[in-house]
C-alpha cells in the first residue's frame, strides 16, 4: 500500500514538473519570437524615419519656390510589436536599461507621429487658411527633423546592443 502511495506521488511529481517545463519552454520561445518581431518592427520603423526626412526636405525645397508645395503624406512609425510585447508582459522580462531604452524610443515615435498630425493640419487641415499656417508649418519642420535625427540614432544604438 505504502509502495502504491509513492508509486502514485513520484508519478504525480514526474507530471506537474513535465507540465511546468513545457510550460517554460514555450514561454521562452514565445518571448523570442515576440522579441523578433520588436526587433523587425524597430528595423522597419527606421526605414520610415528616412522616409519622412526625405519628404520633408522635398516638402522644404517645394516650399522656396513662390506657389509650390509638394503634396505628400507621410509614412508613420508602426507599434503593433510593442504594444503586443507590452500586453503580453515582456517588457517586464527584460532588464530595466533596456526596458528604458524601448519606452524612450516608443515614446519618440509617438512624438515624432503627433508631429506629423500637427504638419500635415498646416498643410490642408483648418490652419492652412491662417496667416501664420507657412511660419508654423517651418517650426514644426525644424522640430519633426531635429525628432526624426534624434530618434534614428536611438534606434541605431539599440539595435547595436541588441
Amino acid at each position: 500500500m505504502v509502495l502504491d502511495v509513492v508509486g502514485v506521488l513520484a508519478s504525480l511529481a514526474i507530471a506537474l514538473t513535465s507540465v511546468a517545463f513545457s510550460h517554460y519552454i514555450a514561454q521562452k520561445i514565445k518571448f523570442k519570437s515576440n522579441l523578433r518581431g520588436l526587433v523587425t518592427e524597430l528595423k522597419y520603423n527606421l526605414e520610415v524615419l528616412e522616409d519622412i526626412r526625405v519628404f520633408l526636405m522635398q516638402d522644404e525645397e517645394a516650399e522656396r519656390e513662390e506657389g509650390k508645395q509638394a503634396v505628400v503624406t507621410f509614412p508613420r512609425p508602426c507599434r503593433f510589436a510593442f504594444d503586443y510585447f507590452v500586453v503580453e508582459g515582456h517588457l517586464l522580462k527584460v532588464p530595466e536599461k533596456v526596458r528604458k531604452e524601448l519606452l524612450d524610443i516608443y515614446r519618440s515615435f509617438d512624438i515624432i507621429n503627433w508631429l506629423i498630425d500637427h504638419y500635415l493640419e498646416t498643410k490642408y487641415g483648418i490652419l492652412y487658411v491662417t496667416d501664420r499656417a507657412v511660419k508654423m508649418r517651418r517650426a514644426i519642420r525644424a522640430t519633426l527633423t531635429g525628432q526624426v535625427i534624434v530618434t534614428e540614432r536611438m534606434v541605431k544604438n539599440f539595435l547595436k546592443a541588441i
